[in-house]
């Protein structure tokens, strides 16, 4: 009851919705009525009518108990009809609905069936999954979307811990049955060290899980297997937003994306001092300017930005990277650490190939199958204080470069960089045209019109709206001549496609600011606009127009090896090993997410948790002296468990039986321990041995459950014999080796065997 009591609180305290009590009462009524129905001799048939003739009258009940009061019943059922029926034809014409009663109404019905089940599970059957898994699941997604609010993850810590006790509880009452039926006596003092041991262990296990450096989205493999089970919903889940727009509660999730779909110029300019991300660089690597990038747009419409033929796949950090649509140079690796929470999409540098975190990699195809990337829509969405690494390429390109470049563009960049608003101004093409006249190459021509806006148009946060039936970009250029980067950037756009120059708008911020010797700090103010434009045989390069932005300056050189690109890591596999990241920002510096550590702190600590389980394992296995058998092979006659039994005994307590069993097993020469897999092995499949069978009537019971080791079976058996009763010795290394084999085997069928238990409960279940 307290189990199903925690996955009912967690519900409760993330506060979405008025009504969240009618998860703790349904549970808890639904686990009684499951505990009765589980007693009771009813076949199946009968237990699920008289399941859902109890659920209707119980749910409307409660429900209407906790959401009104002070009206009569009638008036409450009909109320709440309505306001389910209303907000079921909302859902269905995918329109929002602000009612929470659907919501509450779901939700009740979920926690009446989780109680319903757990009972029935726990006194039919003893069936600790069924009893277990469906709450726990539940619990998990609660916490998922809670984002870990409302003492959420405490919780969590003490449903596992109340799982890890009910299953030791289970497993003991389940021994006390076989124990009686073999009239084995077992001792109240036997009892109670059994039930105490349990207690401890459970909770220092949960403690050291619990307490260990951890990051909920660390390793990208977790990530992208938790990506692959969601995907099928991710549609889905978008209509069902629909159906919990209601909920205020602040474990409502609301994820961030700085940039939507399309983009206005608009009036104001972002001024806020908020930190928005870190980002490490590579530091051996000195760049005039960096740009991270949210997205791009290519088409222009009524003073709007669009994304047009923009294709969406799939992007998995264990795939290989990206291929680029532009040629391959060197890469290097940033590590960005996000301190705004529920990040739905990821900030890159330009050029990215590769990212530590799944994603759904939005970009323009080429024929040859490139990619052209627009933007990396993070799935699932970054949390505050959680860092991932993003490979791209870092080449600068000199100045002779861009001019030799040329203008002979690929037809896919033309098709989608070069289109204009059907009514545009013919002052604007004259202006385009006036500023490259002098102008030879298509860089040339780039510059001046970036030099023209730096010194002709005034920078300001806000910009007041034009005449009626002026268009912004008139405005902007040649009567208010202020504006803030989205006019800067889209006026550069439009002037250099009119002289048929491909370019398009990019979103993102501007670098932040820099601390010595690889750290930039990205915030609010720092949201910006800039044009990017297309060379051939470079790619895609940035251009500054915006006058209150340090303007870029780039080396002259001769070719790319000669201007400043970077040295370190040739072009990216993410297949090769991942090389570790510049010190990362934790939650300890940020103060956002608590629990937060970086892939440094997992290394150390499993490094740590190897040292001690290794001396264990010595110390287990040798003792303080030793003798030697016939073949050589040394017996630790005082060993680590015999010492700490004898320590737990001369303090006067009762040694636990898992201490005793432990030092037993230890103090066993090398070949009896050997043997004791036969037991172990048969216990794991489920046999029921005793003190009664023989190590040969054992070792045939094993063989029949086990044919496929029989022979190793059997060379076990005659060495741990041979060790017993003749006068030679038996030879250590082979009883380990078949030893080895039987116990591969063993976990194998036994793995088996409870996986095909666990398909038969939902199978059961669909039945």
């Amino acid at each position: 009851m307290l189990l199903l009591l925690s996955t009912s609180e967690g519900l409760y305290t993330t506060q979405w919705a008025p009504g969240m009590g009618t998860a703790i009462i349904l549970v808890l009524v639904g686990a009684v009525l499951g505990l009765a129905l589980g007693f009771s001799q009813f076949k199946r048939a009968a237990v699920f009518w008289f399941s859902f003739g109890y659920s209707l009258p119980i749910v409307i009940v409660v429900l209407g108990w906790i959401l009104y009061s002070r009206i009569a019943w009638l008036e409450r059922l009909l109320d709440l009809s309505t306001r389910l029926a209303n907000s079921l034809i909302l859902l269905f014409t995918s329109q929002p609905v602000h009612d929470t009663a659907l919501f509450v109404v779901f939700m009740a019905l979920v926690f009446w069936v989780i109680g319903l089940l757990a009972g029935f599970a726990l006194t039919r059957s003893g069936n600790f999954i069924a009893m277990v898994v469906p709450a726990g699941a539940v619990l998990v997604t609660i916490q998922l979307y809670n984002a870990g609010k409302g003492g959420g993850n405490v919780i969590l810590a003490l449903y596992l811990l109340l799982s890890v006790l009910e299953l030791g509880r289970m497993t003991y009452v389940q021994r006390r049955v076989y124990w009686k039926e073999k009239s084995v006596a077992l001792l109240s003092e036997s009892r109670t060290d059994l039930n105490v041991s349990m207690v401890v262990v459970t909770c220092a296990l949960v403690a050291l899980v619990w307490l260990a450096p951890t990051s909920a989205k660390s390793f990208s493999e977790i990530k992208t297997a938790w990506e692959n089970l969601n995907r099928p919903l991710h549609n889905v889940q978008e209509n069902l937003g629909h159906a919990v727009a209601g909920l205020q509660g602040p474990g409502t999730v609301q994820t961030v994306a700085f940039y939507g779909d399309d983009l206005a110029l608009g009036s104001q300019a972002a001024t806020g001092q908020s930190e928005y991300f870190r980002i490490r660089t590579p530091i051996n690597f000195s760049r005039q300017r960096y740009y991270w990038r949210v997205r791009s747009y290519n088409f222009f419409l009524n003073e709007q930005w669009y994304t047009r033929d923009a294709t969406n796949v799939s992007f998995s950090p264990v795939q290989t990277s990206i291929p680029l649509a532009a040629p391959e140079v060197l890469t290097g690796e940033f590590a960005i650490t996000s301190l705004v929470p529920n990040l739905a999409v990821l900030i890159t540098p330009a050029g990215p190939v590769w990212a530590s975190h799944p994603a759904e990699l939005v970009s323009m195809l080429t024929p040859d199958g490139k990619m052209d990337p627009v933007q990396f829509l993070s799935r699932p969405p970054v949390m505050a204080g959680e860092q991932y690494l993003v490979h791209a390429n870092v080449s600068e390109p000199t100045i002779l470069q861009l001019r030799d470049a040329g203008d002979t563009y690929p037809a896919w960049v033309t098709v989608e960089n070069l289109q204009l608003p059907d009514n545009l101004s013919p002052a604007i093409r004259l202006l385009a045209q006036r500023i490259s006249a002098q102008a030879k190459t298509p860089y040339d021509k780039v510059d001046a019109i970036t030099q023209y806006l730096r010194d002709n148009i005034t920078y300001s946060t806000k910009v007041d709206n034009p005449p009626p039936g002026q268009d912004s970009l008139d405005w902007f250029l040649f009567d208010s001549k202020t504006g803030f980067c989205n006019y800067y950037a889209s006026a550069e756009v439009i002037l250099l496609r009119s002289i048929g120059i491909p370019a398009r708008m990019v979103v993102g911020f501007a670098q932040g600011e820099f601390t010595s010797p690889d750290l930039y700090t990205v915030r609010e103010q720092d949201e910006h606009a800039w044009p990017e434009v297309y060379f051939p045989s470079i790619g895609w390069v940035e251009f500054e127009p915006t006058a209150n932005q340090t303007p870029i300056v780039r080396p002259l050189g001769t070719d790319l090896s000669s201007g400043q690109s970077f040295v370190g890591t040739p072009p990216y596999s993410p297949l090769q090993n991942i090389p570790a990241a510049s010190t990362p920002i934790t939650a300890l510096e940020t103060g956002t997410h608590s629990g937060s550590a970086s892939a440094v702190n997992w290394l150390l600590a499993l490094v740590l948790a190897g040292l001690i389980l290794f001396t264990i394992l010595q110390l287990s296995s040798v003792g303080v002296y030793a003798e030697k058998t016939a073949d050589g092979e040394e017996i630790g006659q005082w060993l680590l468990p015999v010492v700490l039994k004898h320590l737990v005994e001369n303090q006067g307590w009762t040694a636990p039986d898992w201490l005793l069993q432990w030092a037993y097993v230890a103090g066993l020469n090398p070949i009896e321990r050997s043997f004791t897999t036969v037991y172990r092995s048969l216990h794991w499949l489920g046999e029921k041995t005793n003190s009664a069978k023989t190590p040969a009537e054992a070792a045939a019971m094993l063989t029949g459950r086990l044919p496929n080791v029989a022979s190793e079976i059997e060379a076990l058996l005659h060495e741990y014999q041979r060790q017993l009763y003749s006068i030679r010795h038996g030879r250590v290394h082979p009883a380990r080796s078949a030893a080895r084999a039987i116990r591969q085997e063993a976990l194998r069928v036994a793995i088996q065997q409870r996986w095909s238990r666990f398909r038969g409960i939902f199978r059961l279940g669909r039945q």
